[in-house]
């Protein structure tokens, strides 16, 4: 048990440590780890769902630039196959991170050649040049978007954009009010519907837009408020567990979960808490949970097994026994 222990703090010292730096949980890249993507490569350099796997989990995770090689690896392979034009809109992506926007630019058409139909590389080439201030190109390409998908709500809410930019609002409510209509609460496209409604002189229905987008603010305020205050209570959490006292934490860690139950960490806090009090169905259960959110973080899987290993038997996991949950959990 005391290997186990150990090993769990430093899970939990790791997770503090990452709830600390970042508000959501990273997104996986597919049904596969990182750690088992880079293992598939090591083995086959040259299997490209896996090098785009990896391209996409580090494009995700906010680290453009180490999705750059996989891609360019991934389209020296392809060349000029149509199966290349999703590698290409990927490392526009990279580009646009790296403000290489005409080279960006250059990647998308390569994309769009390749496969015409290609909605989402052509919203995003409209969106590129509109950085390189071709207004022009970037309609028609917002407009090639939105007919190739017209429940793009992003491509909606970009073409909506050009058109109020163009001083065209009539053309601009009908984009934005279907772009609402697949993302009510973007901020975005509600403020963009306020002003062309009102430009367009529908006034009294302009502020019942903007008393939607208020409402949203005021929404995401207190969710960020919560989101701070769960930070505190699960500190405070941690230090009673540092102490000893589990059952003390335990409840620091209920009460910060309430207020923020998208944060990872503070479920892997609970899950440890609750485990070293001997409340194993409870605890992985939480731990089971936390992997749910997070299928591609490996400290949890291993965190997952370690206890699994250890759970008395009989342990019932969500109404399961717990030898029905082998490896990493299904996704509800």
């Amino acid at each position: 048990m005391r290997g186990f222990a150990s090993f769990l703090r430093c899970v939990l010292a790791a997770l503090c440590s990452v709830m600390a730096v970042r508000a959501q949980p990273l997104p996986s890249a597919g049904v596969s780890s990182r750690e088992q993507l880079e293992k598939a490569v090591k083995i086959n350099p040259n299997s490209v769902p896996d090098l785009e796997n990896l391209a996409v989990f580090w494009l995700k995770a906010g680290q453009p630039g180490q999705a750059a090689g996989y891609l360019d690896r991934v389209l020296h392979i392809l060349g000029k196959s149509p199966e290349a034009a999703y590698p290409h809109y990927l490392r526009a992506k990279v580009y646009v991170d790296d403000n290489q926007v005409a080279k960006a630019e250059a990647e998308l058409l390569k994309a769009v050649s390749l496969q015409p139909g290609f909605a989402a590389a052509w919203s995003d080439l409209g969106f590129v040049r509109k950085l390189l201030l071709n207004d022009v190109g970037a309609l028609a390409a917002y407009k090639r978007a939105v007919d190739l998908d017209p429940e793009d709500a992003v491509a909606r809410y970009r073409l909506g954009a050009a058109y109020l930019d163009r001083r065209q609002p009539r053309l601009a409510i009908p984009q934005l009010e279907k772009a609402m209509m697949e993302a009510p609460d973007d901020q975005s496209t509600l403020y963009s519907l306020q002003l062309a409604l009102r430009e367009d002189g529908q006034t009294e229905r302009a502020e019942e837009v903007k008393r939607r987008l208020v409402e949203t603010l005021q929404r995401r305020d207190v969710v960020a408020q919560n989101a701070l205050k769960a930070v505190v209570v699960n500190n405070e959490g941690v230090a009673l567990q540092k102490k000893g006292d589990f059952f003390g934490a335990i409840q620091k860690y209920r009460g910060a979960l309430d207020l923020s139950p998208e944060e990872v960490a503070i479920r892997v806090n609970l899950a440890i808490a609750l485990l070293r009090t001997g409340q194993w169905s409870e605890g992985l259960s939480q731990l089971r949970e936390a992997m749910r959110r997070e299928p591609s973080n490996d400290l949890l899987q291993r965190a997952w097994d370690d206890a699994a290993s250890q759970a008395p038997p009989g342990t019932m996991v969500d109404g399961v026994p717990l030898d029905y949950h082998p490896g990493r959990p299904p996704i509800r």
